[in-house]
């Protein structure tokens, strides 16, 4: 990502060889990519800006936040739970030995300053969530900050979202055309959904390495309902938004809570 949120070589041919990466920072549709490098950025300011010692990044799924952190904080741990993806991680940077991978089942000996976990907790069951920030919390130091970032997928956020995936189904852009059609009730849920707004997901089962898990899409995913599930693990001390500064988030496409482990 020349002049935006790398300037070293070394990390560009690192991040090139993601799959991850090709669908999100270097999209063909001019859209995705500047909406995915805004969420990078804003992951790696909030980094410079508690300058953490040690870096957790749960759900890192090629290592594209990692990468991009190579010059800014010095010990980096990814955690991931496709054992097919923990491989390719490990293969792709055996040489560099600041980076470290964890399979989500494995105990970490040592907790991180700052736990982060992006873009993950939209496709897990109700369940899973639980799960999954009890793992963040405890992988986490004492007072560390924990930062979660989400999809918008509520209010005028979620029409402009649902246009802008339906044109690029309609070019057979990626996956796009399999994204979910809303009915009509469930539709004007969403677009005034608060906190207590429920509305049924549609869960799908994936394999990993003869493991069998549930997991869903944007469809009807509610961040408002999941700050009630952050609040119960972490104090929120703020709640962002990219990549539009607007008050109440109004038109950005990803929320921030940025947590404290108290």
């Amino acid at each position: 990502m020349k002049n935006e949120e790398s300037t070293n070589p070394e990390v560009e041919e690192l991040l090139k060889t993601g799959g991850y990466a090709k669908k999100q920072i270097y999209a063909g549709c001019n859209v995705l990519r500047w909406s995915h490098r805004q969420r990078f950025s804003k992951g790696l300011s909030l980094i410079k800006k508690y300058s953490p010692s040690s870096i957790l990044d749960y759900g890192c799924g090629d290592g594209t936040f990692l990468i991009l952190a190579k010059d800014i904080v010095k010990e980096k741990n990814g955690m991931e739970i496709d054992d097919n993806q923990l491989r390719l991680l490990k293969d792709r940077l055996k040489d560099e030995p600041d980076f470290n991978f964890h399979h989500t089942n494995d105990i970490l000996e040592t907790k991180s300053d700052m736990v982060t976990c992006f873009e993950v907790l939209e496709h897990c069951t109700k369940e899973s969530i639980e799960n999954v920030l009890t793992s963040l919390k405890k992988n986490c130091t004492k007072g560390g900050t924990v930062i979660i970032s989400v999809p918008k997928e509520t209010g005028l956020t979620m029409v402009g979202k649902q246009t802008v995936r339906r044109i690029l189904g309609w070019r057979k852009f990626g996956n796009y055309e399999w994204t979910e059609s809303y009915n009509f009730v469930d539709f004007f849920k969403m677009l005034f959904a608060t906190e207590k707004t429920q509305v049924p997901r549609k869960y799908y089962e994936v394999e990993f390495d003869g493991g069998k898990y549930e997991t869903c899409g944007h469809y009807a995913f509610n961040w408002k309902s999941l700050k009630l599930d952050i609040q119960r693990h972490f104090e929120i001390e703020k709640i962002e938004y990219t990549p539009f500064v607007l008050p109440l988030g109004v038109l950005s496409s990803q929320v921030w809570f940025i947590c404290k482990n108290n």
